[in-house]
């Protein structure tokens, strides 16, 4: 599930800040360590891999495996494929699978299932097959070296569960691509409650990356599916421990396409899977670096050392615009007493009736208290946005900037709505002189004096992101002053839902208002001839393969306003993906995926540095930046208490617009959402061992580094350790408050970032037995290891207080500690 920003007018990245404080060597040697060396076992410090290219491994698809031509028919309930590396024996009738090495007993990787009757059973020196004639299945199986291969055909609609993990396996943990990677001990009681009590979910949505690793006792299991579509996932209670299952689905749409597994027997290196799948993808040449980014769209760099920061404020103003409340309360409160026309009494006949109100009790009282001028200031940002502001007559004596004028002098239906905004907000300000500060520094979060703040501070770098285009027509000065500070702007876009434009569930879902074709005739189609509902139930989700141009149509509005340089295409990249039995569009969940992908890259094409909410997979090619990975989404679909308004875990409402309760409000997290998605113990950076140089990827904008009230500093710590920037919530007021820490997290972690987005990650070890002490590893370039525990720790002739990271760079020598 994702927050949608259209709910609320902007989103941008309150300050969430980790404040670092870097030791001495005096200051270290108070310390008081505890003398823990890296572990030799395999558990705790695994030898590093040959990443460049690992010796032996076939990487060939699974899918597209065929019958060697050595195979002959057989009979018998019980096969064996042999070569020199690996042993494997299969019972065809209950699908089970086992696999060996020489002279070391076979290990389950997938358990008994009821026995069905098969029939041609076919054996070679490396190959098997057989047919299920019930269900009109053929299986075929490879073996190369330490890998077994299974590919499954159909000629008709019909499921197939395999593999099935259980208790005869006896692992010991699995690593879950569960976004970043999650590492998951199989007795562990509460992971097993909290993975079987989520049911069964389409494999792309529930892993950020189509495949898995196991951990026995001496050994890696590595399974990677193929074609991975139509395929569902769902975890058991196996006699107390963690079993997993995965199910493909033939399909009237995909019944020729074929279902492929691959499974790697490698040493006891966690490390491996992610590192078996990187290499599938270089292999097949889908995988596409940072770097190579870059040389496409030179504005890719401008990520390097970027904090992401989702910027607040609701309208043209801010209370912070108006010099003296008092003044412009009795002008406009006497001017609309009087039967003559005039600035005043334009505005105060277009304010709401809350609008009056409040500004006639500011008059009399000569101020404004907080909650009264920002009530106003709302009043006063809905008159602004009103074509019909103007009156010629109510104008007439006041002096007029040149910039109006020639804004006047066009018809008000040919102003574009940046132009709108820009002449209304001049009229306002020319109506009432020395009331208001210059129109160009207007604004709150999204505004030139904010980032002239940013400029005192030193954030030299910045992704800046808008939850709304309108406001970037609001503030165009903005938009500019951030590009030539050499920042990267952003709005927020989504093509996910479409609602009815005449009538539209939400009115303040502007991304999913369209046309009523799209609407009427748009909508994913599903296997039971009803159309698919959209975001939150509202409308319908929209197909892919229909949207190019509206996309074009959206883009070219925007631009012609205001002149951004990033664009965040929400819900492309979450792993959502759809059969569609529409007969205007009919599509694959393969057709569904190359259609976002297609439109992710189109917005590259156009020079913008592309976003997307999560980043999965099959998005890392298309897309420089995610929002999601490092920590996903949780909201009250998840848990009751954390959309209870009683409840000390509550996120938060959509309310004050200026800057939501629910992206800057901070508050504890759950016991059992801090155990599954950000406790240290159980983190496991399979993303970043995959694609840490392909993609810069962070929070997800309803989790920013500053929302965990109590998990502040270790988030602070996992960012460092996997060199992922943090992201802010921030308005002025957040700004203020948050600024110093934002500032001290900024200047370390900035550097760090420039020189290390750009590697590869090699390698993750654990450092102590807890697992409280971590390490990555970047080629030869960077290691870095992060002190969770509550100890000091001693590495290699240093001391890592608790709560801090310890960076070294190799070539150099140079080392840094660093304590937020």
């Amino acid at each position: 599930m994702r927050n949608k920003f259209r709910i609320l007018s902007l989103i941008v990245v309150i300050t969430v800040a980790v404040g670092f404080y870097v030791y001495t060597t005096a200051d270290r040697i108070k310390l008081d360590p505890v003398s823990v060396q890296p572990s030799s076992s395999p558990q705790l410090a695994p030898k590093m891999m040959d990443t460049t290219k690992i010796g032996g491994l076939d990487t060939a698809d699974a899918s597209q495996i065929e019958p060697l031509p050595d195979e002959k028919q057989i009979t018998g309930s019980q096969i064996d494929l042999l070569t020199n590396d690996m042993t494997v024996r299969i019972v065809p009738s209950t699908w089970e699978f086992k696999v060996g090495k020489s002279g070391k007993s076979l290990i389950t990787i997938s358990q008994a299932q009821q026995a069905i009757k098969i029939q041609n059973l076919k054996l070679g020196s490396r190959s098997a097959s057989w047919e299920v004639p019930s269900e009109g299945l053929k299986v075929l199986i490879q073996v190369i070296n330490q890998s077994v291969k299974v590919k499954v055909e159909s000629n008709k609609e019909t499921s197939v569960t395999w593999p099935v993990l259980g208790k005869e396996l006896n692992s010991k943990a699995m690593l879950l691509p569960l976004a970043e990677g999650r590492y998951v001990p199989t007795k562990d009681k509460e992971w097993i409650q909290f993975l079987t009590d989520s049911g069964e979910s389409s494999l792309n949505e529930a892993f950020s990356m189509p495949f898995w690793g196991v951990q026995g006792d001496d050994y890696t299991l590595t399974y990677r599916v193929d074609n991975p579509f139509n395929d569902s996932v769902y975890f058991t209670n196996d006699h107390d421990q963690l079993g997993l299952g995965v199910k493909h689905d033939f399909t009237a749409k995909s019944v020729r396409q074929p279902y492929g597994v691959a499974i790697y027997l490698g040493m006891e290196n966690l490390s491996e899977p992610a590192k078996i799948f990187r290499q599938t993808l270089m292999d097949r040449k889908q995988f596409v670096t940072l770097q190579d980014k870059i040389k496409q769209n030179p504005a890719v760099q401008k990520l390097l050392g970027a904090a992401h920061v989702y910027m607040w404020g609701s309208g043209n103003l801010s209370p912070e615009d108006i010099t003296d409340w008092g003044k412009l309360a009795k002008i406009i409160a006497d001017q609309a007493k009087s039967s003559s026309l005039s600035p005043g009494k334009r505005v105060w006949q277009l304010l709401d009736k809350d609008g009056q109100i409040t500004l006639s009790a500011i008059a009399s009282q000569n101020y404004a208290d907080q909650v009264q001028n920002m009530s106003v200031t709302r009043s006063l940002n809905d008159v602004l946005s009103k074509r019909e502001f103007y009156q010629e007559e109510a104008w007439k004596d006041i002096h007029l900037d040149p910039n109006v004028q020639i804004l006047l002098n066009k018809s008000v239906s040919t102003l574009n709505e940046t132009e709108l905004y820009q002449r209304n907000n001049l009229l306002l300000f020319d109506a009432f002189p020395g009331i208001f500060t210059p129109v160009d520094s207007w604004g709150d979060g999204i505004s030139t004096k904010m980032l002239k703040q940013f400029q005192t501070a030193g954030l030299d770098r910045l992704w800046l992101g808008l939850s709304d285009w309108q406001m970037a027509y609001k503030h165009p000065e903005f938009v500019k002053q951030a590009e030539s500070m050499g920042y990267l702007a952003g709005t927020y876009d989504s093509y996910n839902t479409v609602l009815d434009p005449v009538n539209p569930a939400d009115p303040s879902f502007t991304t999913a208002i369209f046309d009523q074709w799209l609407y009427d005739h748009g909508a994913i189609v599903s296997a039971n001839g009803k159309k698919v509902p959209g975001f939150q139930k509202k409308g319908y989700t929209a197909s892919p393969l229909v949207t190019m141009t509206y996309i074009e149509k959206r883009y070219s509005t925007i631009m012609n306003n205001t002149k951004l340089n990033s664009w965040f295409v929400d819900a492309d990249g979450d792993g959502q993906l759809h059969e569609d039995y529409s007969s205007d569009h009919p599509a694959t969940e393969q057709d569904d995926m190359n259609a976002k992908i297609k439109r992710l890259n189109w917005f590259a094409n156009q020079q913008m540095v592309v976003g997307t909410e999560k980043g999965e997979w099959y998005t890392a090619s298309s897309v420089a930046f995610a929002h999601g990975m490092t920590t996903p989404a949780l909201g009250a679909w998840m848990d009751k208490d954390l959309g209870d308004k009683s409840s000390k875990y509550y996120l938060g409402s959509y309310w004050p617009p200026e800057g939501p309760d629910v992206f800057i409000k901070p508050v504890p997290l759950k016991p059992i959402f801090d155990k599954i998605y950000i406790d240290p113990q159980f983190q496991f950076p399979l993303y970043e061992l995959v694609y840490h140089d392909s993609v810069i990827t962070t929070h997800h904008w309803g989790m920013g580094s500053l929302k965990v009230s109590d998990k502040i500093k270790s988030r602070s710590l996992t960012e460092l350790l996997y060199t992922v920037p943090p992201l802010y919530h921030l308005n002025l007021k957040a700004w203020d408050q948050q600024k110093e820490t934002i500032e001290k997290y900024y200047n370390f972690f900035s550097p760090l970032h420039k020189q290390a987005a750009l590697l590869e990650m090699t390698q993750f070890d654990w450092l102590s037995p807890d697992r409280l002490v971590q390490k990555t590893t970047f080629g030869n370039k960077l290691e870095i290891v992060a002190n969770y525990s509550s100890q000091a720790f001693a590495y290699t002739n240093a001391t890592i207080p608790t709560q801090s990271v310890w960076i070294h760079w190799l070539e150099s020598g140079e080392k840094q500690i660093f304590t937020p």
